[in-house]
């Protein structure tokens, strides 16, 4: 595993008959897959650390962990785990995890081949450090949102773009999976191509009740068939943006009070672009009357957002009842 470590009269044994004496930056390549034992020897001084990081294609090689090392001697940094892709196990317990080097946590397991995060992962790791968790499990192999290790994040987390983007193993997400989340503003492409996501709950954002941008929230995600009634109404006046949010999904239709509590949203380019709608109609929006979506812009009415743009919103969706009656730039 590659290492950065400040030495003094050290020797490190690589446990393939090969050593390395008073280096400053460690790096080993072995020649074979297996197992072998690094020992050192001789006087550690200074900060040392043995760090989870190196070069991309000696991460792509590492199998599993099997013990941190002790507390003085781990020091986890930026995306500490990305690229790891062949990854399947780690320690047990994190106890023995020193330190968190960077400033935030976005991108720590992207491109991982762990199916779990301990839930100890991040015990720790200053919680403020969570503030931008961006990219933080992007196309890896995990099949749950790690809630557990995540939570100490909670209350100071406030992007959480891309962060399981591209997760093809996730099934579901339960209705408490991001609770405390009160301050995250941004989930663009939280679940874009999360292709096994089918099933979603009515409540995800009484737990993120502060979004302002769920651009591309669901795109690709094939499996997904369907979307409650009351799905963005905690969000209220708050949500801006729903561009490309279910393009390219499996929808089959689409609630017709899906926005009535959402009257600034602005952006609607291609939200429901490339679906698989076969029945119902367009949403609508309703304030002081029930108005169609593109309607809004030749209103004098001051309580909804001047330029709201939805260029191919419907584009494809020639199975709505009023398809006909919809403007030709929202198709």
């Amino acid at each position: 595993m590659p290492m950065i470590v400040e030495l003094s009269r050290v020797t490190i044994h690589w446990g393939d008959g090969e050593s390395t004496e008073n280096n400053s930056v460690l790096t080993h390549t072995y020649q074979e897959g297996g197992t072998y034992q690094i020992i050192c020897t001789g006087g550690i001084t200074g900060d040392v650390v043995f760090s989870v990081l190196g070069p991309s294609q000696s991460r792509s090689s590492v199998t599993r962990i099997d013990q941190w090392g002790t507390d003085q001697m781990c020091e986890m940094g930026y995306k500490c785990l990305s690229g790891y892709t062949q990854l399947n196990s780690l320690p047990s317990s994190c106890e023995n995890i020193g330190r968190f080097s960077e400033n935030q946590r976005g991108g720590d397991f992207s491109s991982c081949g762990l199916y779990y995060i301990p839930a100890g992962f991040y015990d720790k790791c200053d919680p403020s450090l969570g503030t931008d968790l961006s990219e933080l499990c992007t196309l890896s192999k995990i099949r749950a949102i790690p809630t557990s290790a995540i939570a100490k994040f909670a209350p100071y987390c406030k992007v959480l773009y891309k962060a399981f983007m591209q997760c093809t193993s996730i099934s579901t997400i339960g209705g408490s999976y991001f609770k405390d989340f009160t301050n995250v503003s941004n989930i663009e492409y939280l679940f874009y191509g999360c292709t096994g996501l089918h099933i979603f709950p009515e409540n995800l954002f009484e737990y993120l009740p502060s979004v302002n941008n769920a651009g591309y929230l669901f795109t690709k995600c094939t499996r997904l068939t369907s979307i409650p009634e009351n799905f963005f109404k905690p969000l209220g006046y708050r949500l801006q943006s729903v561009a490309g949010a279910f393009e390219n999904t499996g929808l089959t239709s689409i609630p017709d009070g899906l926005f009535y509590n959402n009257i600034y949203i602005a952006n609607f380019t291609d939200c429901f672009a490339n679906c698989n709608i076969q029945s119902g109609k367009t949403p609508s929006a309703t304030v002081f009357g029930t108005y169609e979506l593109w309607e809004r812009n030749s209103l004098s009415n001051p309580v909804f957002p001047s330029g709201v743009t939805g260029s191919r919103c419907f584009k494809g969706q020639t199975g709505l009842s009023n398809w006909n009656s919809i403007p030709s730039e929202w198709k």
